[in-house]
This record gives C-alpha cells, sequence and structure tokens, in this order.
C-alpha cells in the first residue's frame, strides 16, 4: 500500500486526493499546503524541495502528485522525481501550460490545428495590429503564468488594445 503526497491548495488537488484516498493500493495521502479539507496536512513541511524530500522519507510516500503551475514552473517534478516517483509533468513539458505563445507556436509547428495569432512584447505593436483588424472579440491573452486569469475575451477594439497594455506596460501578470 502506498502513501502519496499530493502538493497544492486547489480543487484540482483535492479532487485528486480525494480519488486517491478512495483507491485499495493507497493507505494514507497527505496534502501540502491543503485547504482545509479533510486530508491530513503535514506538519513541519514548507515548499522547497529539500522539506518535502525530508517528508517523502519519514513517511514512506512512495508518490507525488504535484497541481500548482508555479511548483511546475519551478522545475520541482524534476528535482523530486530524482528521489521520488512523481506524478506531473516535467518543467520543459510543462512549458506548454505555463507558455501561451510557446504552446502556440509548438501547435502551429506540430500542425496541430489552433486559432490564429500573435504574440507581442512591445504595446505599441499590439494596439497596431489590433487597430489593423478591426474586429470585435479578439481574445487577449498574457503568455506565462497568471494563475487561469490570464486570458480576455474582449468586446471591442478599445478593450483588446487596453488589455493589452495592462499586460505588456503596467505587467498585469508579471511573468508574461
Amino acid at each position: 500500500m502506498a502513501n502519496v503526497l499530493v502538493l497544492g491548495s486547489g480543487a484540482r488537488e483535492h479532487a485528486l486526493a480525494w480519488k486517491l484516498k478512495q483507491s485499495d493500493h493507497v493507505a494514507s495521502v497527505f496534502v501540502h499546503p491543503g485547504n482545509g479539507a479533510s486530508f491530513p496536512k503535514p506538519e513541519g513541511i514548507s515548499s522547497d524541495v529539500a522539506t518535502i524530500l525530508s517528508f517523502c522519507k519519514k513517511e514512506s510516500i512512495s508518490l507525488v502528485v504535484i497541481g500548482p503551475e508555479d511548483l511546475l514552473y519551478s522545475g520541482i517534478v524534476d528535482q523530486i522525481s530524482e528521489h521520488v516517483p512523481c506524478f506531473g509533468p516535467t518543467k520543459e513539458a510543462s512549458r506548454l501550460e505555463w507558455s501561451k505563445a510557446y504552446a502556440k507556436s509548438f501547435m502551429r509547428s506540430a500542425g496541430i490545428p489552433t486559432a490564429e495569432y500573435q504574440t507581442f512584447s512591445k504595446t505599441d505593436d499590439a494596439v497596431c495590429f489590433i487597430e489593423k483588424v478591426k474586429w470585435d472579440g479578439i481574445v487577449v491573452k498574457a503568455s506565462g503564468l497568471a494563475a487561469g486569469k490570464g486570458v480576455v475575451v474582449t468586446q471591442s477594439c478599445e478593450e483588446a488594445a487596453a488589455i493589452a497594455k495592462q499586460i505588456l506596460q503596467v505587467g498585469k501578470y508579471d511573468s508574461s
């Protein structure tokens, strides 16, 4: 029977922990940092790899499940999987999730159907493009980590330009 550690505090991690706990092959499920649900929260554990590995050794953890995009972006799967099996993509594989620009480029190069897109690093270029297309309903996306909130379906070119400015000038999503 396996002991499993789930890293994360969202509904996704809670659902994974809940389902894992139902398995006849799982003895214990720990969730860190957890979200107040009924799973044991590990004592004295932080989110640094050394502490996680120490906890894994102490509790005979045989699988670590990693959910949050910021942990995947940090490469935690690459580090922990050298010592304990992990369920989660490597940093390079998770790039498809945390970099929308990379994901679009990947899809285009692999022949995977995807909506047309343009990427911009300069506000003026983005606004110029938006003004040229004269098309309502432009979808503006921050490329980097945005906790699931980096996509805006706009209703007008003016709104699209304002959102692009927020992302590129103000740094609304600072890793984008």
